[in-house]
């Protein structure tokens, strides 16, 4: 074939590149052509990585109709002509267009459903579900498996129990206290007149004492708020390596303020029970029970005898030890619970406020990739069924 002919063979072709017409193709276009469409749309969304698409392969001798067959089944006009029309292997894979997609997103917590069509809420919505996490734990509520609170009061327990263990003591000391005065401290008074600092002394030295197993008490719940708050960190920052490692040092450096806090004022608190003060009205009741008999303003003359000393001083000491045992676990639960997570839910906020967006939400390699890919599936899959039950 010369190159005059070879055009006018190609001329032909392009003027007999025209849709097929007759009753053939008519049937065709009516009968299978909506089920060629359906494959087509399930193939536009990728289904064909899930699932195996029909496929329709033509192979033929050369002029044996197979450009004929496609067209009829596809609709698509091909060349036409005498010898080798097609020369290529040819794949026709039919896609209607669609319009753009608008950006939406969705998060899923607990039995709530936020849907928002703007980009720049989602680190606000991130950082709200670890707030709100934040401040139901310090408020009582268990957000992760292990119960904060259950966890604090064995620890107080603990505190009170060794409180309530210095008591046998105290009154040990209580009575040798007062042989030690007749031996030692007694002058020229007469019997059952003492010196009240004596006896003050011995509640101040034991008081001392348990400063100690305070210290001990507020930092073994330092570790156990530190270890939650870091639990719920994890859950809430699973797939988001950096802003797993912010809010961890976060909550470290807030415990750590914290704990200098709270054992200050521990310290302070400790230095006013030197001060060995408690109400009349408080000291007469609990005196009363200790010593089993009536005790007010118009009978203290009564307890004046040294040989009540140790009842008297028995009262005192059981006001301390109550005293104690709840101002030492409020004054933890406020510094290391309560202002720690308010500061924690502060600093999260005010970290999500102006920063770099893309690189606090961004997830490690292996699980972006399979979220995506999941999400995308589910997505596919999602569409096929919708695009099968509308079509049958």
């Amino acid at each position: 074939m010369d190159k005059t002919e070879f055009y006018e063979d190609a001329s032909a072709a392009v003027e007999d590149c025209r849709p097929m017409e007759g009753v053939f193709h008519s049937h065709l276009d009516d009968r299978v052509r909506p089920y060629i469409d359906l494959i087509d749309s399930l193939r536009m969304i990728g289904i064909e990585k899930d699932l195996a698409l029909p496929t329709i392969a033509v192979i033929g001798d050369q002029s044996s109709g197979k450009s004929s067959v496609l067209e009829a089944l596809s609709g698509v006009a091909l060349p036409r002509g005498s010898g080798i029309v097609t020369r290529c292997p040819l794949a026709l894979k039919m896609r209607k267009l669609r319009g753009g997609i608008q950006w939406k997103a969705i998060i899923s917590y607990k039995d709530e459903l936020i849907e928002f069509d703007d980009p720049s809420l989602v680190e606000e919505y991130v950082a709200d579900e670890f707030n709100d996490k934040i401040n139901r734990l310090s408020n009582g509520e268990v957000v992760i498996q292990e119960n904060l609170f259950i966890l604090l009061r064995s620890d107080f327990q603990k505190w009170k129990d060794h409180l309530d263990g210095t008591k046998e003591r105290f009154h040990e000391t209580v009575h040798e206290v007062v042989k030690e005065y007749d031996r030692k401290h007694r002058r020229r008074e007469l019997p059952g007149f003492s010196n009240y600092s004596v006896f003050e002394m011995v509640v101040q030295k034991l008081v001392v004492e348990l400063t100690g197993p305070a210290i001990d008490t507020m930092k073994s719940i330092r570790d156990t708020v530190q270890k939650q708050f870091i639990d719920v960190a994890k859950t809430c920052f699973m797939n988001y390596p950096y802003l797993q490692c912010v809010s961890s040092n976060k909550i470290d450096n807030i415990q750590s303020t914290q704990e200098a806090l709270v054992e200050e004022r521990i310290m302070e608190q400790f230095e006013m029970e030197q001060l060995v003060y408690t109400q009349d009205s408080i000291y007469y009741k609990t005196l009363k029970d200790i010593a089993n008999q009536e005790a007010s303003e118009d009978n203290c003359g009564e307890f004046g005898s040294r040989s009540n000393y140790p009842d008297m001083l028995k009262a005192y000491y059981e006001i301390v030890v109550q005293r104690l045992a709840d101002q030492v676990p409020m004054l933890i639960r406020f510094f290391l619970l309560k202002q720690s997570g308010r500061m924690l839910c502060r600093e999260m906020l005010n970290l999500m406020d102006g920063g770099n967006v893309n690189e606090i939400l961004r997830e490690e390699s292996d699980v972006s990739r399979k979220r995506i890919e999941m999400q995308n599936r589910l997505e596919r899959l999602t569409l096929a069924q919708k695009k099968f039950s509308s079509f049958f």
